[in-house]
């Protein structure tokens, strides 16, 4: 499952794999399938986000 995640308010804290990062308002953060991840609010100020998760599939190409 391919996770992409948008922050709309606050700060998250990512752990994909063995890195740690903090993503803060405006802030994009994609996720490759297949990699072990969580997130945390590790403030007490609220956060917001956007998640989108899909099925991950290899198109082929369309050249024009």
């Amino acid at each position: 499952m391919e996770e992409n995640f948008f922050i709309l308010e606050g700060e998250l804290e990512f752990r994909v794999a063995d890195q740690v990062l903090t993503a803060k308002a405006g802030d994009p953060v994609h996720v490759e399938p297949g990699a072990a991840s969580y997130l945390r609010n590790a403030s007490d100020a609220p956060a917001k986000a956007v998640f989108c998760l899909a099925q991950f599939q290899v198109l082929p190409l369309i050249h024009i």
